[in-house]
């Protein structure tokens, strides 16, 4: 019996096939790493996990996560401070007008939304039927802030008073309590003595955002004389996201880290999941339901184009949020993925983006309405309409107003629960569960906030960009080299950028240096 051998022709016809599989390899080479990591990190974890490893041993786990957060972080700053800018000052103020104002309209309303999905959802599941509240609840419930303090610091920070101090903290009203003995209820009450301003630890994003905003306003209405200070603040971008470009090739390893020290440190996983599995479900529900039903419900409503490729862009973005429980840290990757895949111009990129990123909390939102439904059914407290509208009302207000302390979703839980009378003292049953939902919920924001730059140039309606605004950054072109027998030179932005103000100049072909590719596709030789 012979066996037929392929043919020369089978062979071309499979090898089309081929170039297109690693041809998709290769241009998500860095999502399929990094799905790879988040794989690797949840066997690493849970089998971490068996062996009990020491406080040493989960320290040295995280440490490359660590360091790759640090990095990150490191260069977020000055990408909001220059992106912002730029942004900004590529616009006129009734162009501003109109972006800054169809952001802050759909920010309102998407943080309306989630609450009431959240708070329906708990009151059909009643997870608090079947939890037992014991008596590990969180004493620092008496330290929570004031509501109106807590706005009221929002109105501070809108205007630092000190641009230095902004960059790493944040004012904040702080109390001076002592204790007082209460005759009627035999017992010792901590009430607040003086309140006074202080200073917390953590970035004041919203006033720095604020301030460029101005900067860049002022650079565009005052002409050719802002023209140096706007061309320092566009080299500082490129260079800004040129090297983010460079670092985000460690996410892979970074988000294993993460995710592994998370679950190789947390004890008792699962009775916990147990205990809470209940309400971890009906939190889950409505973040999928808002996310993968609602989100992009709205998408192809009011953009008027299918949702799925858009949203699959952003898969990476999405991860490095989960990971790292920060939507902030993803805005390199959400602006490189926005601008270049989904097409998004960048004047309303780098203006939504970290804007976004500072107010849009919808998945938050709901996570803190669902909380304070479930805190209800533990305290017997009626969930009749009524109390149920106030929940969905405050929510929606106070995500405008995180405070910027550590677990600041079960502080504005405490605060929340606190201004209508109901006990918080069940709150200390969420942290057991805090680091897993912290991360579901801030997924839930990302979504949010990439609609939110969609619908803005839906309707912002921005002229088409010049010439002059539409040079080449980072996220629009990739490195080239060209080798002849004596030298090999990269094709560079700045290069690009050059030989665009030569095309303008004149009509003839473009000189460029030694080695580089001209528009023809000739190359200058010595």
């Amino acid at each position: 019996m012979t066996v037929a051998k392929p043919s020369i022709m089978d062979s071309k016809l499979d090898r089309p096939k081929v170039e297109s599989v690693m041809g998709f390899v290769k241009r998500n080479l860095l999502v399929i790493l990094t799905i790879v990591g988040v794989i690797f990190g949840l066997a690493l974890g849970f089998g971490v996990r068996e062996a009990r490893p020491s406080t040493d041993a989960v320290m040295w786990i995280g440490l490359p996560g660590e360091l790759y957060m640090n990095m990150l972080k490191m260069m977020i700053l000055p990408l909001i401070i220059s992106t912002v800018i730029t942004g900004t000052a590529a616009l006129n103020p009734k162009s501003q007008g109109r972006v800054s104002g169809v952001s802050v309209a759909y920010i309102a309303i998407s943080n309306t939304i989630p609450p009431i999905i959240g708070a329906i959802i708990v009151l059909i599941i009643n997870p608090g039927a079947d939890v037992t509240k014991n008596d590990s609840g969180d004493d620092s419930a008496t330290a929570v802030m004031q509501t109106q303090d807590i706005f009221a610091d929002l109105i501070r920070n809108l205007f630092p008073d000190n641009l230095i101090l902004a960059a790493f903290q944040q004012t904040i009203t702080k109390y001076e309590r002592e204790d007082v003995y209460d005759l009627a209820s035999n017992e010792t009450l901590s009430v607040v003595s003086r309140k006074y301003l202080g200073r917390s630890n953590g970035t004041n994003v919203l006033g720095l955002i604020i301030c460029c905003t101005l900067f860049g306003v002022g650079t565009a209405s005052v002409g050719q004389q802002g023209k140096p200070f706007l061309t320092f603040f566009q080299s500082a971008s490129e260079i800004i996201l040129r090297i983010l470009q460079w670092l985000v090739w460690f996410t892979p390893v970074g988000v294993a880290s993460l995710i592994a020290k998370v679950l190789a440190k947390t004890t008792d996983l699962e009775e916990t999941f147990r205990h809470l599995g209940m309400f971890i479900l009906a939190s889950m529900l409505g973040l999928c339901i808002f996310m993968f039903v609602v989100v992009p419900i709205m998408y192809a409503v009011i953009v008027r184009r299918k949702p799925f490729k858009f949203f699959m862009n952003m898969i990476r973005p999405l991860m490095i949020t989960f990971a790292t429980a920060s939507s902030a840290i993803a805005i390199p990757d959400t602006l490189f993925f926005m601008e270049k895949k989904n097409k998004i111009d960048k004047r309303i990129t780098r203006f939504v983006v970290p804007f976004a990123s500072a107010l849009n909390k919808s998945g938050s939102a709901l996570y803190i309405a669902a909380s304070c439904v479930f805190i209800c059914q533990l305290e017997k407290v009626p969930t009749d309409a009524a109390q149920v509208l106030i929940i969905i009302i405050l929510t929606s207000l106070s995500t405008f107003a995180v405070p910027s302390v550590p677990s600041a979703g079960i502080v504005t839980i405490m605060i929340l629960l606190t201004a209508m009378n109901i006990p918080s003292e069940a709150v200390g049953l969420l942290l057991a569960i805090e680091w897993f939902l912290d991360r579901c919920r801030t997924a839930g924001n990302l979504y949010s906030q990439i609609l939110c730059v969609a619908v803005t140039q839906k309707f912002a309606a921005l002229p088409p960009l010049d010439s002059a605004d539409n040079e080449l950054d980072p996220l629009d072109c990739d490195f080239e080299v060209v080798v002849d027998n004596t030298s090999e030179v990269e094709k560079t932005p700045m290069i690009e950028k050059e030989k665009l103000k030569q095309s303008s100049d004149s009509n003839q072909n473009l000189k460029a240096p030694n080695g580089v590719v001209c528009s023809d596709g000739a190359t200058n030789q010595v």
